[in-house]
């Protein structure tokens, strides 16, 4: 009767030893895939960080090519404006004389 009760136990602890040892490895390949899946997220952070200051550097430079097309398109025209003012000037004083006859 003993011995039925110590093979029982002996085979219930063998049980319980695999069943614990199979827990343990998959907890450790668990966290070795964790691990892993923190690296990569890690990584495409990093590479979306990279890939956004690209994105942010490129839109700078066509906004100050913009406003380098903006300023030169209005230093023309302020030019031209300067150009015919004078005529402007005498147009709009012989329109004044003549309405005033």
């Amino acid at each position: 009767m003993k011995n039925a009760i110590y093979k029982k136990l002996h085979l219930f602890t063998v049980q319980l030893r695999t069943k614990t040892k199979k827990a343990e490895e998959a907890a450790t390949k668990a966290d070795l895939d964790y691990l892993e899946l923190i690296k990569a997220c890690e990584r495409a952070r990093h590479e979306m960080d990279r890939t956004l200051v690209r994105a942010v550097l490129a839109l700078e430079n066509q906004e100050v090519d913009r406003i380098t097309e903006q300023k030169q398109m209005l230093t023309k025209y302020a030019e031209g404006l300067a150009a015919i003012e004078p005529t402007l000037h005498t147009v709009s004083v012989l329109q004044i004389l003549y309405s005033v006859m």
